[in-house]
């Protein structure tokens, strides 16, 4: 009994080595996943494709990108913007980015997911009494099986908007919009996607100022995998976009990267890192309970061995008796 409190004790500090080094290991990883974010190179970018309801009022010099909108018939869907990556649907595609596995409570968790923008608006006009939206925001699509490149009547992937600076206009009155909101499918298109709308980081409340914003998109992501129940999906493009509806608006944007750079305190860190710890303790535990009755084994070999050679000179000793 004591020797097995000494084994267990050992593989305990050794689980907790193992962990601790994860965690370290872990925190201390950064990935990159666009690139071009500080728009000194417009060859990373997608500025006027010929994708679903995109217009081409976006352009990209001197180190910022220019995003404009006037949409004024009602139009859904009626944006402009710069892309990396490859669309669903058999759409637009600029390179790559860093396609991302993105798992529940691991990838998509908070403090793990990190995009930083910097961008300045203008102010927003609206033209339909009734009802009018501007939007600022950044979209980010996610595959979530083999069927991505199949059309949208065909395949189900999901679409992550985070608006930065997002209003509404009625009766007169413009009230910027601060919840969420997610669906299935989107009227009139023979759309089957999946839409998630984070409005949480709605921060450029002021136009003509510049904003400096850091995004936990690890956050944003588990809002939406809990919304449709998702368990993993593969990130495969990024967008920043200004839209409208009976709307105008403008934005610079100086700035954007898109990084896993997860903190000691995220989900990411601190489940694998403990799983990592249990794994090692339970192979260490399980490795000495083997070798403890192993060796029991061996010593008791002998004296089988020794037993059997009484009990057959016993009974050759009776024979010839």
């Amino acid at each position: 009994m004591l020797e097995l409190k000494k084994i267990l004790a050992f593989n305990l500090v050794v689980c907790i080595l193992v962990s601790t080094l994860s965690m370290i290991a872990l925190a201390n990883q950064r990935i990159e996943i666009i690139r071009g974010g500080d728009f000194n190179d417009a060859d990373f970018w997608l500025i006027s494709p010929k994708g679903q309801a995109r217009i081409n009022n976006a352009s990209i010099s001197d180190g910022k990108a220019f995003l404009m909108v006037n949409e004024t018939h009602g139009y859904d869907c009626f944006f402009s913007g710069v892309q990396q990556g490859k669309y669903p649907h058999g759409w637009d595609k600029k390179d790559s980015i860093y396609e991302l596995e993105v798992r529940r409570n691991l990838e998509a968790s908070p403090n793990c997911l990190w995009i930083n923008i910097i961008a300045k608006r203008s102010k927003f006009t609206y033209y339909n009494e009734s009802f009018s939206f501007v939007n600022l925001g950044i979209m980010l699509w996610l595959q979530l099986d083999e069927n991505y490149d199949k059309p949208i009547n065909e395949s189900s992937q999901l679409e992550i908007d985070i608006n930065i600076a997002s209003f509404m206009y009625s009766n007169g009155e413009e009230k910027a919009i601060t919840w969420d909101s997610h669906f299935v499918g989107k009227e009139p298109f023979p759309d089957r996607d999946y839409h998630y709308i984070d409005s949480s980081n709605n921060l450029m409340l002021e136009p003509d100022r510049w904003y400096e914003i850091t995004i936990d998109a690890g956050q944003v992501l588990a809002k939406a995998f809990k919304a449709f129940e998702i368990s993993n999906a593969k990130l495969k493009s990024f967008d920043i976009y200004i839209e409208a509806k009976y709307g105008y608006g403008e934005a610079e944007i100086e700035y954007v990267d898109f990084v896993l750079e997860p903190k000691l305190n995220s989900g990411y860190v601190i489940f694998q890192s403990l799983t990592y710890g249990v794994l090692v303790f339970l192979i260490l535990t399980l490795i000495s309970i083997l070798s403890k009755m192993g060796r029991r084994l061996r010593r008791q070999a002998p004296r089988k061995q020794y037993a059997s050679l009484i009990y057959y000179w016993l009974i050759h000793k009776a024979k010839k008796a």
